[in-house]
């Protein structure tokens, strides 16, 4: 019976029916809330760094620029290259 479950779980990945997908997001647009709800490492104070940091110096123009943000190094950006979107 296991094996069977296990089959079919097999089976339903490989077709596609469960996905798992990662919303893309804009730390110029986005509040403290999705940004520490999304962002991997990043938790409510760290997110309203990059808020504040936004605010006083405007928009960043790459991934990169968020590395100016006390708190969030490479290892941050790393994790999360893949979901940071910066176009509008």
């Amino acid at each position: 019976m296991l094996n069977k479950s296990l089959l079919s779980l097999s089976v339903a990945l490989a077709a596609g029916i469960f996905s798992m997908s990662v919303q893309a997001i804009n730390p110029n647009t986005a509040t403290v809330e999705q940004l520490a709800d999304s962002l991997v490492g990043v938790g409510p104070k760290l997110a309203e760094k990059i808020v504040q940091y936004r605010d006083e110096n405007g928009e960043f123009q790459s991934v990169e620029d968020l590395m100016e943000v006390k708190g969030i190094g490479t290892s941050v950006i790393d994790k999360n290259r893949e979901q940071i979107e910066l176009a509008e």
